[in-house]
């Protein structure tokens, strides 16, 4: 009898002391605030909230808000030949791909030193070069450039209405990244 309760007693200590079973755990870093433009009065938040939306999955729900009623996605001619892609999606396309689209991904732009961008009054086009990092165990990479055509609507907010992507050497696109992790 002494010896099934010594053997409780210590069986208790070690379950108290030796391995914090009950302890709460440290929680995990925060990756960071979705960051998110939702006045975007300017085109440059605009192309800002284009990037949020890819980095940061919480904003797919608002990537409808920065394309125009009638956005259209150009894929690369190559594109379109070597794979079978369509010449281009409509908004509803796009949204929907963005909704099923559940790897993270890293984005890099850098203006086209030969093209420069087109600012009008209610009418812009940007040209970026773009590199993306996608997912976090099996990393692929995309580049290429593009070309946003946006404008800014009776509201005063700037949507994206055209977006023409292209291919560079024998890279994949962002048009091939859509394609791919959006079946």
């Amino acid at each position: 009898m002494k010896a099934l309760t010594l053997t409780t007693a210590v069986i208790s200590v070690l379950l108290c002391f030796g391995c914090n079973l009950f302890d709460t755990r440290n929680p995990d870093e925060p990756k960071g605030q979705a960051d998110w433009n939702y006045f975007p009065i300017t085109s440059e938040q605009t192309l800002e909230n284009l990037m949020n939306v890819f980095i940061y999955n919480a904003n797919v729900d608002k990537y409808g808000s920065i394309l125009s009623e009638n956005f259209q996605f150009y894929f690369d001619a190559r594109d379109v030949q070597d794979y079978s892609l369509p010449s281009y999606w409509d908004k509803e396309t796009e949204i929907s791909m963005r909704n099923l689209m559940s790897i993270e991904v890293e984005i890099e732009m850098q203006e086209i030193d030969e093209q420069d961008d087109i600012i009008q009054a209610d009418r812009v086009t940007f040209n970026r070069h773009y590199e993306i990092t996608a997912g976090s165990e099996d990393i692929q990479k995309f580049a290429g450039s593009m070309t946003l055509n946006l404008i800014r609507e009776e509201d005063g907010f700037w949507r994206i209405d055209k977006w023409k992507d292209y291919r560079i050497d024998d890279e994949d696109s962002w048009g091939r990244l859509k394609y791919e992790y959006a079946p």
